[in-house]
């Protein structure tokens, strides 16, 4: 059995279009590509994971507190205290998350 290293990856754009967001989503299909083992856990309006062969996509619903930094950009200062989720993978594992996609 070989080990292989799983890295989680926590942008802080990913659905939004700017710079960040673009280089996370071709870094995104780099892996998904090779089939790497990788968790990416970004903002999103609902929690919901998906789970595409080595690859897991974990979005994590926005907090009332976020806010609008700019068009299309939000900030949400609790995001990364829900980060600790990721460690309930595997997706089905995942309270509140719509796992159906």
């Amino acid at each position: 059995m070989e080990d292989s290293i799983r890295v989680a990856y926590f942008p802080d754009s990913f659905l939004e279009v700017n710079g960040v967001a673009m280089t996370s989503n071709r870094l995104i299909s780099f892996v998904k590509k090779r089939e790497l083992p990788f968790i990416n856990v970004h903002a999103g309006k609902t929690t919901a994971v998906v789970q595409e062969g080595n690859f897991t996509s974990l979005s994590l619903k926005r907090s009332p507190a976020s806010f609008e930094m700019d068009e299309g950009l939000r900030y949400d200062p609790f995001f990364q205290r829900r980060a600790r989720l990721a460690s309930a993978m595997p997706a089905g594992r995942l309270p509140g998350a719509d796992t159906s996609r």
